[in-house]
Order: structure tokens, then C-alpha cells, then sequence
């Protein structure tokens, strides 16, 4: 498993992130408390990212957690990816 923290530009809130999440039927999210889980599929490799806020709206910090990732490229861009989806860039 690989460990990346991310910082989105505050505010940012991610449950509500994930409420709208909530809405998406779709087989590859599983919310659980306070993690995100999404299978994602990089190349030849399906990795497992877990996510959750370990941070505030003000500060915010999300610990992301890659499962299957087969080396660091496999992983970095899953990360990336999460990013998008969860909308980390945007004010």
C-alpha cells in the first residue's frame, strides 16, 4: 500500500464532496464513515484508493491510500485521478 497526502485549495469540504457522491449510483464508490473507496483502473492494473479528510474545510488534508499498485507511476496517477474526481483544484 502507498500513502499520499494531498492538500485541496480551501475551503474545501469533503463531505460534502462525498454527499454528492451519494447520488452517483455507480458499483466502483463505496462510502464508509468517513472514506471513500474507488477502484480505478490505471493500464494493465486495477488499484483500490482509500480516501479520507484528515484535515478541516480551512485546512484541508486528505490521506490517500493505494492498494495494487504495482509501482509509483501506477500509483501517482491514481492519486491524480482521485484528485479530479473529488474536485481538489477548484475554488
Amino acid at each position: 500500500m502507498r500513502i499520499r497526502w494531498v492538500q485541496p485549495k480551501a475551503p474545501y469540504d469533503f463531505h460534502k464532496i462525498t454527499k454528492r457522491l451519494k447520488g452517483v449510483r455507480h458499483e466502483l464508490y463505496r462510502l464508509d464513515g468517513n472514506r471513500l473507496s474507488r477502484t480505478l483502473r490505471i493500464g494493465e492494473s486495477i488499484v483500490l484508493v482509500q480516501t479520507e479528510s484528515v484535515g478541516t474545510v480551512e485546512e484541508p488534508v486528505l490521506k490517500m491510500a493505494v492498494s495494487g499498485a504495482e509501482d509509483d507511476r501506477v500509483a501517482i496517477e491514481a492519486v491524480r485521478r482521485m484528485e479530479r474526481i473529488l474536485s481538489t483544484g477548484l475554488e
